[in-house]
């Protein structure tokens, strides 16, 4: 016998989900019977209350505890069919209610039209494309996938940070999860919606509105949120198969711990169909190496967030290359057209996540390569590795300096950390700019940390201060990494521009709450 019944009514939208997800998830996690779900009562539906049916039909089968949908043909059959996951429901209506549908001739009831017009399904008028494209990344059997314009994408966004900047991991899964059942393909929203949340994350912490511990959450979340969409827009009718598009790794060199940008490129690959190897976040060059070796793939894609993890990208390249794979670079590290990857030796750049899968599938049957050299001038390797021994060394020295010079700097624990690891960066920059051989990678860090000073409200000195400190440390025989960090001093102070507010899509409700 089914257990008690949990009945919704109104409008099942944006607005509801949160505490209506919280009675019916408390329903289920309290019985170890199926669920009844009325939702004979609801008015209108949105993507977001998709999702969240979606998700709590998926959360019920893996407890084994059926969801009983209970709808009389209403706005919510509506949807779901206009959705094409009606069929993964167990449906009852009252006796002598048919079922629409069943009669091909039969025309949708006011109810439904007015139900499943929540969605806003906006089809493209090109024909279904084939198995696994990125065209039809939602892998269902509906045709053409649901274009969504600008505007709509923003909404989604605002959405979905509103979710997690409350902590609302499950609210913002039913954001994903919506979109995905409204026609919209796991791709564009892997790239628009997730890829694009994150960004703003970023940007909304260098400005100052939010803390490095919401940062996290907010990565944390994306991380989560990233797993079930991909769980369930590869399980839909017409998804390619797994492994059917080749074998390839997705990894992060070295140093780099931000593994939700792999992450992200690890989906896509998987919604087209191959079968992928996720090494993230940082592992030791060699150690990824010899396991990949006998794992299998020719082509590899690396990650890297940030300028600074270019030296540990290059060991993992210099690693790669050695072992018969072709590279493939991607990453705001990498710079804006990818030329500090090129400079490492990778063989081909990735500009988004799209270009980066087109490019790993249109490789990823190549035979292995020969084994190859690193890349770069011994002479730059060798001042890299003269950099990296003494790095926990120059960084102490460092320190001590900075703090003679500000004493300021070493009142408290949060000034004593935060000095820590600006110099450190420092460091990690000017062994990532001698490997490449371009200043540009310390003068673009130096405009970014004063911009970071900048919207805390606090000196723009500290910044030539961190930097000479470390130029002060380096031995005078690394006269490239010297000069790397001569230029990175020079270029604090040049740009006294207010930095412009990225994030203004969506905007904190306060700034460093989280």
């Amino acid at each position: 016998m089914p257990g008690p019944s949990v009945v919704w009514h109104g409008a099942v939208t944006w607005r509801e989900v949160a505490d209506l997800r919280e009675s019916l998830f408390d329903a289920m996690d309290a019985m170890a019977v199926s669920v009844q779900l009325d939702v004979r009562l609801v008015t209108v539906i949105d993507r977001t209350g998709l999702g969240l049916l979606i998700g709590a039909n998926h959360r019920s089968h893996s407890m084994r505890r059926p969801l009983i949908l209970v709808d009389d043909n209403g706005p919510v059959t509506a949807a779901l069919t206009a959705s094409h996951v009606v069929a993964d429901f167990d449906l009852e209506r009252s006796p002598g209610v048919p079922v629409k549908g069943e009669d091909r001739a039969s025309e949708p009831s006011d109810s439904q039209k007015d139900g499943a017009a929540a969605l806003s399904p906006t089809r493209s008028s090109a024909r279904p494309s084939p198995e696994g494209s990125p065209v039809d990344g939602r892998g269902n059997d509906s045709g053409a996938p649901t274009v969504m314009g600008p505007s709509e994408w923003v909404d989604a966004r605002r959405r979905y940070l509103d979710a997690v900047w409350q902590g609302e991991r499950s609210t913002a899964t039913d954001v994903a999860l919506g979109l995905l059942a409204g026609g919209v393909s796991g791709e564009l929203i892997i790239c628009n919606l997730l890829a694009g949340a994150e960004s703003i994350v970023g940007r909304a912490w260098q400005q100052g509105q939010w803390s490095i511990a919401g940062e996290h959450l907010a990565t944390s979340i994306t991380e989560s949120v990233t797993h079930d969409l991909t769980r369930v827009a590869m399980q839909a009718p017409g998804s390619p198969r797994p492994g059917s598009r080749g074998q390839t790794a997705v990894v992060c060199g070295e140093d780099e711990w931000h593994a939700l940008p792999a992450l992200l490129a690890t989906a896509v690959l998987r919604l087209r169909g191959a079968h992928v190897t996720y090494a993230a976040p940082s592992l030791p060059a060699d150690d990824l190496v010899e396991y990949l070796v006998h794992d299998g793939p020719t082509v590899v894609a690396v990650a890297c967030s940030a300028p600074m993890n270019l030296a540990g990208a290059w060991r993992t390249i210099s690693a790669l290359r050695s072992g018969g794979m072709t590279v493939v670079c991607g990453g705001h590290g990498f710079g804006r057209d990818g030329r500090w990857g090129w400079a490492l030796g990778a063989d081909q750049w990735a500009p988004d996540l799209t270009g980066g899968a087109d490019r790993i599938l249109a490789a990823i049957d190549s035979p292995a390569r020969p084994p190859r050299a690193p890349a770069g001038a011994h002479d730059t390797a060798a001042e890299l590795d003269a950099v990296l021994r003494q790095r926990d060394q120059l960084l102490v020295h460092a320190l001590e300096i900075t703090y003679r010079r500000v004493p300021s700097l070493a009142e408290t624990d949060a000034t004593r950390r935060a000095t820590r690891g600006r110099l450190d960066a420092i460091l990690r920059i000017v062994a990532s700019a001698t490997i490449v051989c371009d200043p540009a990678v310390a003068t673009e860090h130096a405009a970014w940390l004063e911009s970071t000073l900048r919207a805390r409200s606090q000196p723009l000195d500290w910044a030539v201060a961190a930097f000479g400190a470390v130029l002060d440390v380096l031995p005078a025989e690394l006269t490239l990494a010297r000069a790397m960090a001569l230029t990175g001093r020079a270029a604090c102070g040049r740009d006294a521009r207010t930095a412009t507010d990225a994030s203004a899509e969506w905007t904190p409700p306060t700034s460093l709450d989280r």
